[in-house]
């Protein structure tokens, strides 16, 4: 479905509380949309880093190739490439790992103050329900907010 995410958290914490994080984003178009689906509202931002968090950029470095589990056991690896660089809209860093396919697997993003890691289990390549990827009818007249100065809307700054 291009370059689009679809990103949900339902966290559950001791105290019997939870962070719910339901994100839309719109690469091409540079749309972020902060969903609340429980309150039926949404935000609509500029989405100020259109690069796919999953995607091994193009000015990535090659690091290494590497086996997870026994390469010489039929079914009981997993070769991958490791790439690393430098995150344009952070000033920091990134390291990740994809399947020889170029499925991720784990990628790990860092800055002097705060890191976010993020591992990758049953990928898929294909979208099972395409609707998962279109706008909530009650955001669609939303009206894209005003970004205040100095603010950088992205998938990493949602977590860094």
């Amino acid at each position: 479905m291009g370059k689009k995410l679809r990103f949900r958290s339902n966290e559950s914490h001791p105290m019997n509380t939870s962070v719910g994080l339901d994100l839309l984003m719109f690469f091409d178009e540079g749309i972020l949309y902060e969903i609340d689906s429980k309150n039926k509202s949404c935000e609509k931002k500029t989405l100020h880093c259109t690069m796919h968090p999953l995607d091994v950029p193009d000015d990535a470095t090659f690091m290494s190739t590497a086996n997870g589990g026994s390469p010489t056991i039929e079914g009981e690896g997993l070769k991958v490439t490791t790439w690393t660089g430098s995150t344009a809209d952070m000033k920091g860093h990134y390291s990740m790992s994809v399947t020889m396919g170029c499925l991720p697997v784990w990628s790990f993003f860092f800055h002097e103050s705060s890191s976010f890691f993020v591992s990758l289990t049953e990928v898929e390549n294909e979208i099972k329900d395409p609707d998962q990827l279109l706008v909530p009818s009650y955001c669609l007249a939303v009206p894209l907010e005003e970004t205040p100065e100095g603010t950088v809307n992205s998938f990493l700054n949602e977590f860094m």
